[in-house]
């Protein structure tokens, strides 16, 4: 018997404070089968920025301005890790692989989302396909490394 494999593919981007560790920002998981109904969320961080130490927010703002584009106060619900997996299990099902870049991207998830199965793809975003630009976020336009963009540009890499 021949097993199909549907590929499914979660990126985050966020910020990583030495104070909190990762902070999730934006999440997106996107079911090839149906690319065009993505699970996508932008969230509110919990606490003021004012709250940081000067050296995170020099931090917050260099991955602001030079890597994501998404500010600290963006975002309409806080983060809940049991709510969005939760979430991603009744949308994906729970015995479901999915695939992102990056160990050290595998390794975060894997903390915050234990039930998930969360492989590694040993692609260099550099090499991913690029996507037509009209082709945006769903949130608005914050660059190439928006994770919904990011998830479509990982899909495509295995459909080439």
């Amino acid at each position: 018997m021949i097993k199909f494999i549907i590929m499914k593919f979660i990126e985050i981007e966020g910020f990583q404070p030495e104070s909190t560790g990762f902070i999730i920002k934006e999440l997106c998981v996107l079911d090839e089968r149906n690319p065009l109904q993505p699970l996508y969320y932008i969230f509110k961080e919990e606490f003021s920025f004012d709250s940081l130490t000067q050296n995170e927010r020099y931090q917050v703002g260099y991955v602001t301005g030079h890597i994501h584009g998404l500010s600290w106060n963006e975002g309409v619900s806080k983060f809940c890790a049991s709510c969005v997996e939760r979430q991603i299990i009744q949308d994906f099902g729970c015995d479901v692989e999915f695939y992102t870049m990056g160990e050290e991207k595998v390794n975060i998830l894997s903390q915050i989302f234990p039930r998930l199965t969360i492989y590694h793809v040993d692609k260099s975003f550099k090499d991913l396909p690029c996507l037509m630009p009209h082709i945006t976020c769903l949130h608005r336009s914050h660059g190439e490394h928006c994770a919904l963009r990011k998830c479509y540009r990982l899909m495509l890499s295995f459909q080439l």
